[in-house]
């Protein structure tokens, strides 16, 4: 790889330093025609091409350490696949508070609230991204979702007494004992 550094360059010599060195990046075909962007779901697909996935280790668009994680490309490219699948069909023009009402329900019943909340900021990513863009969109924003003891999912269960004297029933009658 080249690097470019132009931090000794005088000020007025930097803008055509920069145009010379992206001339030379390829952004892998980043689609730039934003006319057919019309629902939410466009926003988000248009955001992870346009935004993440040139910053991915692996497409070498960007120096690594201005590159995303690899686990963050993950989990933003798996945050992006859910909001798609619970339906981000809205158009962006008459967008509402109870859209992203219905939208947060959707999410909160099918992931945990850890989940709905990366789901969340990725959202505001993408509308930020497109605003940037140039996208005409309205700013609403869908409720953080705060961790209490109700919404938190655990990854043990604690047996009940019922499932304990099934168990030690069926250690009972098989030929394996226990120590």
């Amino acid at each position: 790889r080249v690097h470019k550094y132009l931090a000794r360059l005088r000020p007025e010599d930097v803008p055509v330093a920069l145009a010379a060195a992206y001339a030379e990046v390829d952004p892998g075909g980043v689609e730039t025609d934003i006319s057919h962007v019309r629902t939410l779901e466009h926003v988000i697909r248009g955001w992870f091409a346009g935004y993440v996935q040139p910053r991915c280790p692996e497409s070498g668009t960007f120096r690594p350490e201005s590159c995303l994680s690899k686990y963050t490309v993950r989990s933003y490219r798996t945050a992006a696949r859910q909001l798609i699948q619970v339906g981000c069909h809205y158009p962006l023009s008459v967008r509402s508070e109870r859209d992203m009402e219905q939208l947060h329900g959707r999410l909160m019943s099918r992931y945990a609230a850890r989940t709905v909340n990366l789901d969340r900021k990725v959202m505001h990513q993408a509308m930020r991204w497109a605003r940037r863009q140039d996208i005409q969109c309205a700013d609403v924003r869908m409720p953080k979702v705060k961790l209490t003891d109700e919404n938190r999912v655990s990854r043990f269960k604690t047996p009940t007494v019922d499932e304990v004297t099934q168990i030690i029933d069926t250690l009972r009658e098989c030929r394996l004992k226990l120590g």
